[in-house]
């Protein structure tokens, strides 16, 4: 018994290893080389360990690219997705956990529906709505687009979140005079803070990495977004490693950032906003 429970831990710590350096290696990889001049990059077979150790790819990527002010376009338009989406998804969701009416269940079955419909196909008609109402080339044309497609998932996840919060906590401050607003403020908005931090990750997540829209919106190269720059370094013949990989490099740093931050939150927003709905 003791041998197979030695057994059974020892099996247990390789397959972690050998998954943890499966999920770290490309980073590594991306990381060493961006350090790396394009000529080590090619050779073959690859080098593990970097040679040379070279910056002109981040200087190239931020002094001649410009690429800080693509990474605070983006920055500025998925702040801003949070911030109109959120809201949103926390009233809407507190709507759906707590009261009963009619049309209830076709809003979540449409907000279900919704993501059953490829991005691709949803490019052309936000385009159409956006030139209708002039934000058409604008980073604000693109914060609606990205709050529209992220609402429906993150009303969801937090109507799931608001269920497992104890109706009784809410009932004991409707007695005592709250009205509905404050107790979705000084009650609910506490309480939820897990399964925020979760839909807000996500909302983050899907505006910083979107290039469907933000390629069909955004024309002004001044305004681009980080994806948008990143494609600009692939000519028609070639790429420029050095500087796709530091640029690429350079990219997760406000996503990791944003996960070590939330990174409590996120866990517990997984799971104890994970119920049937």
């Amino acid at each position: 018994m003791i041998l197979r429970n030695m057994i059974y831990k020892v099996a247990l710590l390789i397959m972690i290893i050998t998954s943890s350096i499966m999920m770290l290696f490309p980073i590594y990889w991306l990381i060493k080389g961006s350090f790396e001049p394009d000529t080590d990059l090619i050779k073959m077979p690859p080098y593990f360990i970097p040679i040379h150790f070279v910056t002109y790819a981040y200087s190239y990527v931020i002094k001649d690219l410009r690429f800080l002010i693509y990474v605070r376009n983006s920055l500025f338009v998925a702040f801003s997705t949070i911030a109109i989406s959120i809201p949103i998804s926390l009233l809407g969701g507190y709507s759906l956990a707590r009261f009963n009416y009619p049309g209830k269940r076709f809003i979540t079955n449409f907000a279900l529906f919704s993501y059953t419909i490829p991005q691709i196909l949803l490019v052309i008609p936000f385009y159409q709505l956006l030139v209708s109402i002039k934000l058409y080339n604008s980073l604000f044309g693109l914060i609606i687009a990205h709050a529209l497609y992220a609402t429906p998932f993150c009303l969801l996840l937090l109507a799931s979140f608001i269920e497992t919060i104890p109706k009784e906590i809410e009932e004991s401050a409707l007695i005592d005079g709250a009205s509905v607003l404050q107790v979705i403020f000084r009650i609910i908005l506490p309480l939820s803070l897990p399964g925020i931090a979760t839909a807000a990750i996500y909302t983050f997540l899907l505006s910083w990495n979107d290039f469907a829209f933000a390629l069909v919106i955004i024309t002004s190269d001044k305004i681009q977004t980080v994806p948008l720059a990143i494609n600009r370094i692939f000519s028609g013949e070639e790429a420029w490693w050095g500087p796709l990989l530091a640029s690429s490099t350079i990219a997760t740093i406000p996503v990791l950032i944003i996960f070590l931050i939330f990174e409590r939150y996120l866990v517990s927003g997984l799971t104890l906003g994970a119920v049937k709905r």
